[in-house]
């Protein structure tokens, strides 16, 4: 927070009541600006996974916040400006992008009014999801701007950010990756190439329910038309290091180079795996908000567990903490045998 203050950024977005009241009490002479993260009322049924109209962590509930003018009124140095909303990813249907563009400019507009606030930023999304189907933009421009500008005329000073995730870097860059082997199992032809989840975790499909295929193209034999059905994997020794699944691609051999396509929106970096003992560890420890786990994290776990159990048998709600993951673990051992 002191960073963020330090930086002169526009807005600090908190996400919490606890979180304003930090900066209240760590803020210099300098006013500090902060737009409250609204949890909305409401749930666009488009999104995967959901982030509005259900208990979450993140944000602040929209009837708490509409309730929070004591604590607004009583602060010195930190001045609220406006709202940040963000909905959830994988919208691309203009019809939802619209609804939610509406649905968050009129909590805004009623919590500024019983707040006692000048609107003067309402930050807002527009998120995008790799290769299921293209935006609309004509649709969704003409829609949007039909719910902004009544808003803008009785907001004139209010500065609306409309955040469009990976929309316009997606389709900037390709990740490219060259077949070390091509080799045949019971029928289906692998090819093993040099990277993947080390470079490219969001293709792999860490921390999705589904894996979803990207656009995979052969750069070598591009205007090749055959085609026929094949696995890319990347070169680490477990099942889920796989970059696109039964996709159809050219017959190619080792050397070739492939095209998984917009990729421009991801850096070829991960985060560390933690690097320090875990002590107190008991059935109750939550996985990711009480030690901190990451997709690099799961991934080492389920390396390591891969010889002692399935891990494509593995559902999300075994990681919500050491007793379900340890369930699942002595129960696979129960019934293997191990």
């Amino acid at each position: 927070m002191e960073s963020c203050m330090a930086s002169g950024i526009h807005a600090v977005v908190c996400e919490s009541p606890d979180e304003v009241a930090r900066l209240e009490e760590i803020a210099g002479r300098e006013e500090v600006p902060v737009l409250p993260r609204i949890n909305p009322d409401f749930h666009t049924k488009e999104s995967a996974p959901a982030v509005g109209g259900e208990p979450r962590r993140f944000g602040i509930d929209a009837d708490v916040l509409r309730r929070s003018r004591e604590l607004v009124i009583g602060l010195r140095r930190v001045r609220v400006h406006g709202f940040h909303a963000y909905m959830g990813t994988r919208f691309l249907n203009a019809d939802a992008l619209v609804h939610n563009t509406r649905e968050i400019l009129a909590p805004a507009d009623e919590s500024a009014e019983r707040l006692g606030i000048e609107l003067r930023t309402v930050d807002f999304d527009v998120a995008y999801c790799e290769d299921e189907k293209d935006l609309d933009l004509e649709a969704t421009d003409a829609g949007i701007n039909d719910v902004v500008a009544p808003f803008a005329k009785a907001h004139p000073g209010c500065l609306l950010i409309n955040e469009l995730g990976r929309c316009l870097a997606a389709t900037c860059g390709a990740y490219v990756v060259r077949a070390l082997y091509v080799e045949e199992s019971m029928g289906e032809q692998f090819v093993i190439a040099d990277g993947g989840t080390d470079h490219h975790i969001a293709a792999v499909g860490i921390g999705g329910f589904v894996k979803r295929n990207f656009t995979i193209r052969s750069l070598t034999r591009y205007d090749d038309k055959g085609a026929h059905s094949c696995t890319v994997t990347g070169p680490l020794c477990t099942p889920d290091d796989v970059i696109g699944k039964k996709v159809q691609l050219p017959r190619g051999e080792a050397g070739d180079l492939l095209g998984v396509e917009r990729s421009g929106a991801y850096e070829a970096a991960l985060s560390e795996v933690l690097e320090r003992t875990v002590t107190g560890l008991t059935e109750d420890v939550h996985l990711f908000e009480d030690l901190h786990l990451d997709s690099t994290s799961i991934l080492e776990i389920l390396m390591t567990l891969e010889d002692a159990v399935d891990p494509e048998e593995l559902d999300v709600d075994d990681f919500k903490s050491g007793g379900t993951l340890t369930g699942y673990v002595l129960s696979q051992q129960a019934t293997s045998g191990v």
